[in-house]
Order: structure tokens, then sequence, then C-alpha cells
């Protein structure tokens, strides 16, 4: 705990190192098991910036209108984050019951945040932001809309890397489809990741709790 990494996470470095091909050029030598040389590789060093956000509050991104959206602006919600896919056979149900949610719940304080798929799970998705909006639109949404954003893969925006690596263990790493759900409480402590098999509604027990919170 006092050098800020697991041993876990030091092997895991090591790992990576390894198979980046960097592992001989940095350690030297150095064996695998050499634990305290990992524990200090992955240690945060003083007056160095964080590479990653510790939080949710750290990430921006831009909205469907492009506009800059700042996720600090978060603090004190309950905030859901889906991965949207227009044309998937769920977007109708997805779509009506998400906005259902966010306006039986958002003067209680609940954000939904939907960000498009880039095309990486159907190739049939609309580039464009007026294409998107349009059939937004047209099931009546109003909650907030991001810019499109992949969720997988070296080219996932960083905050579907951060939230995999945080939800690694709930239901698999990878985003295997449209609409994966993922719960935030007011501190922003990610609650649960829900699958893109169950619907918006099962959301619901567990948002009035969260929502109860102060």
């Amino acid at each position: 705990a006092e050098l800020g990494c697991s041993r876990e996470a030091a092997l895991g470095l090591a790992v990576r190192m390894e198979k980046a091909e960097v592992f001989e050029h940095v350690v030297r030598g150095h064996p695998i098991m050499d634990e305290p040389l990992f524990y200090h590789l992955c240690m945060p060093q003083a007056g160095a910036p964080s590479s990653s956000p510790l939080s949710l509050y750290q990430f921006e991104m831009t909205t469907l209108d492009g506009d800059a959206y700042d996720f600090s602006a978060l603090h004190g919600k309950v905030v859901i984050v889906t991965n949207i896919g227009t044309r998937s056979k769920l977007a109708e149900s997805r779509f009506l019951q998400l906005q259902a949610i966010h306006e039986l719940y958002s003067e209680q304080g609940l954000i939904v945040l939907g960000v498009p798929s880039t095309g990486e799970f159907d190739a049939a998705e609309p580039s464009s932001a007026a294409e998107i909006r349009s059939i937004a639109n047209s099931y009546g949404v109003t909650f907030q809309l991001l810019q499109a954003a992949a969720v997988n893969g070296s080219d996932a925006h960083p905050l579907f890397a951060w939230i995999k690596d945080k939800a690694s263990s709930m239901v698999g790493k990878a985003f295997k489809a449209p609409w994966t759900m993922i719960v935030f409480s007011r501190t922003g402590e990610l609650i649960k990741r829900f699958s893109h098999t169950r619907t918006p509604s099962s959301m619901i027990p567990l948002l009035q709790d969260l929502l109860l919170e102060v």
C-alpha cells in the first residue's frame, strides 16, 4: 500500500513489458520475478503527472453537437454511460427506456450519457452527427449524447479503456455489443456494468437506491 502498487499490478506490468519486447531493454538482466524492481516501476513517481485519469471526473469528451463536455460537472450525480447502436435491433427499446429513465430521475440527480458506436459492431452505423441526431430525435431522446467513440482495441476512447479496466471482473473485459450500460454512484464509483442483454428498466432498483444516497 505504501508503494501505491499491488504485487499483481507489478507482475502485470512485467508481462506487458515482456510482450512489448522492451523488457530486456528496460530491466537488463533482472529476472521477471524481481518484484521490488517492478514495484518501483509501477509506483507513481513524485512530481510526475498521472498518465491516466484516476476518476470519472477527469475525463473530457465532445457532445454530439460539437461542444466540450467536462466530466467534472458530474460530481454528485448518479451516472449511466452507454455505447449506443442506432442500427442495432435493440435501438428502439433501449432509446425509449433510457429516455423514460432520464425523464423520471433527472431531477433527482441522474445523468444519462449516450456514446454512439463508431461502426466496430455494425458497419452500417451512421458516421455523421446529423444522422445520429436525427435517429435519436425520432425516439424523442433528450438525454445527453456525445460524439461517437470506439470502445475496444487500440483505438478505444480513454473513458472506455478505463471502464473496462475497472469493471473487467464484472462481465468480462471487452464490450460485446452496443448498449452495454455502466452505472456510477454520486461519488464517481463504478457500481455495476450491465450487459447489452439487460434492459435499461432492470437498472431501476439500483438507480433508486443510489439516488437516495446524499
